[in-house]
């Protein structure tokens, strides 16, 4: 898993503004041939495990530990937000 610095910066404003101390990856359910995943500003499950990824503290769901590993963490301009992508994409 990785973070572009530019989905960085805002994370870490985001984690500033609303004190939250990181973000959690977990499971929401199946789509099409892969786990679904969501992504928020939330403290970790004891199960979970957490990892500081370019500075940002991140829990993983251990649902979805072995999917996360090809996961970029980005910032698309287009919708001025943060998302999810596949590195194979």
């Amino acid at each position: 898993m990785m973070i572009t610095n530019e989905a960085r910066d805002l994370l870490k404003q985001v984690l500033r503004d609303q004190q939250a101390s990181g973000i959690r990856i977990y499971f929401v359910g199946f789509g099409c041939e892969k786990s679904e995943m969501g992504m928020a500003l939330d403290e970790p499950e004891p199960t979970d495990r957490v990892e500081i990824i370019n500075t940002i503290q991140v829990a993983i769901d251990p649902y979805i530990k072995a999917e996360v590993e090809d996961l970029v963490i980005e910032y698309d301009q287009g919708r001025h937000a943060i998302v999810l992508s596949s590195i194979s994409e």
